[in-house]
């Protein structure tokens, strides 16, 4: 039976990348994980009424998501498929549907601004604000909530 040095609760995305990280350290970690799966809050179901597949979660895999794709290729995952554009349903609180749609012919943080400028539940100002929240991802605060951290760097309605 394998000793472990340590453990790491929680088999989501943050989870899965502590424990590669501490076997690359040379640790032995438990991964404990309560659910059937991995991935935490990353899945999607199917909406059992209307068919439409639904991610929980905030959560969206893109071609910029460098990070994503530096683990994806630590753990033997790299050709993991991604579709050159994108193309993002959303409902809103009251039923109405919006898309957030890129070309895959832009490279891939040109397409998520294009997207956000055709987006028709935000305005110019939303998108602007935007770049607010990828300067503050350089120091988040600890201590407060995602939630409050997007307050605090006053991001609009409309973009959450």
């Amino acid at each position: 039976m394998t000793t472990h040095d340590c453990v790491v609760v929680g088999g989501g995305f943050a989870g899965l990348s502590a424990a590669v990280r501490l076997v690359q350290s040379g640790s032995r970690p438990l991964l404990l994980e309560r659910r059937q799966n991995l991935g935490g809050r990353a899945y999607s179901l199917t909406d059992p009424i209307t068919s439409d597949t639904i991610d929980n979660g905030q959560h969206v895999l893109m071609r910029c998501c460098h990070a994503v794709q530096s683990f994806l290729k630590t753990i033997g995952s790299q050709d993991l498929h991604f579709e050159p554009g994108f193309s993002i349903p959303f409902v809103d609180l009251d039923g109405g549907r919006y898309t957030l749609r890129a070309p895959g012919w832009l490279p891939p943080s040109v397409g998520l601004a294009y997207a956000f400028l055709r987006f028709p539940r935000a305005g110019l100002a939303d998108i602007l604000g935007l770049n607010r929240v990828r300067r503050a991802f350089s120091s988040p605060p600890e201590g407060i909530s995602f939630t409050e951290w997007l307050d605090q760097i006053v991001q609009s309605p409309a973009i959450l």
